[in-house]
């Protein structure tokens, strides 16, 4: 059974909620959520993570985001359940035995643990029903494969399954997936996804027996997928300025932060990506990167190590060499450490470089996508 719940902005702090129940009504005003009754609201001040939860019994719920005019600009479903249920243990099949980053088995300690805890407390936690799970494998089907740049493609990974009417695809902005195929296992962070499918940016490796085995497959092959994973959540309005830096396919994990900000009209921080690439051959994403561009408060710089005078990019600067030191401390020495956030996505090497150079310049909020 469905049941409504709409939305209307009032103030940039409170909402005006009105959910309808089989027998009854209740309205109230609430801040960042809390309702009387037997309903609680989670609301974080983004259009993308509003949950409800009950109390009395399990139900789905569709839910709207409405402008202040009422024009509907979103609409999802979530559900809430009983949490008395122990999380599924997986198989041993499902350990591929390569070193996973997060492994499934550590993973379900996790969630045991975490399960135990809310067991112990009577604490309920309901998210909305997730087709991705994080330890059971769920079977895709390759939609689509394109080329991204000279060494990227793109692949389009659909749920095999058939969708509930209470269940869709849901992750964070800059969570990553586990993708299993019979030669071995890797993760992956999508660019995109819909309710029931992911768009993945693979770098296809001169010497890398995964990635190549996946630029190999054919449409409508199956790919197991597990997850999402990452602790990052970005929280709207939290930062004054956000720098972006990233080096080659790491771009994949920050593009949706930066997408999530844009479409968020809401939104008053300001974006700066600085991205590194050999050419301008080996940037994908350059059509969105050039809408992005577009916002107010979006702005891009890629640097790239063999700069072709020729190209351009709408709304994107390009310039010559890697991404050094001055570039960083030329945006951040006129920023303030307390309002500025710092997203960190590229090799080991340039993540570790990355954070030196913040140290010495004292900017402590930052985050390194491994």
């Amino acid at each position: 059974m469905y049941k409504t719940c709409r939305l209307k902005v009032i103030t940039r702090v409170y909402l005006k909620i009105q959910i309808t129940f089989d027998s009854y009504q209740t309205n109230n005003t609430v801040m960042f959520g809390q309702l009387q009754e037997d309903t609680k609201i989670i609301f974080t001040y983004s259009l993308m993570h509003v949950f409800v939860i009950s109390s009395v019994r399990e139900w789905s719920q569709s839910i709207y985001f409405c402008r202040p005019n009422n024009n509907i600009i979103y609409s999802y479903t979530a559900m809430s359940y009983n949490d008395n249920d122990r999380p599924i243990s997986p198989l041993q099949s499902d350990c591929c035995g390569d070193g996973c980053n997060p492994c499934i088995f550590d993973v379900h300690r996790e969630l045991v643990e975490k399960w135990k805890q809310r067991q112990s407390s009577n604490q309920m936690w309901s998210p909305r029903s997730n087709i991705l799970l994080l330890t059971k494998y769920k079977t895709f089907f390759i939609s689509e494969m394109k080329q991204a740049c000279t060494d990227c493609i793109f692949i389009r990974l659909n749920y095999k399954g058939g969708l509930e009417s209470d269940t869709q695809l849901f992750l964070n902005p800059g969570q990553h997936v586990i993708l299993r195929t019979l030669l071995s296992s890797r993760p992956y962070t999508p660019v995109s996804w819909k309710i029931d499918s992911i768009l993945l940016l693979v770098k296809i490796y001169p010497d890398g027996k995964f990635s190549k085995s996946l630029g190999t497959m054919n449409i409508g092959q199956h790919i197991d997928v597990r997850g999402p994973y990452g602790e990052f959540i970005y929280e709207p309005n939290s930062f004054g300025q956000i720098l972006m830096l990233s080096i080659g396919t790491g771009i994949a994990a920050l593009y949706p932060i930066a997408r999530s900000i844009i479409d968020d009209e809401f939104e008053e921080s300001r974006v700066h990506l600085i991205a590194g690439f050999k050419s301008h051959a080996h940037i994908p994403l350059i059509d969105e990167l050039c809408e992005l561009s577009h916002y107010w408060n979006f702005s891009c710089t890629i640097r790239l190590s063999n700069k072709d005078c020729e190209k351009r990019m709408n709304g994107v600067k390009l310039e010559s060499g890697r991404i050094e030191e001055e570039t960083v401390a030329g945006f951040l020495t006129s920023q303030s450490p307390v309002s500025t956030l710092v997203l960190i996505c590229g090799t080991p090497e340039f993540n570790n470089t990355i954070t030196g150079w913040l140290a010495n310049l004292e900017f402590t909020n930052f985050h390194v996508f491994q």
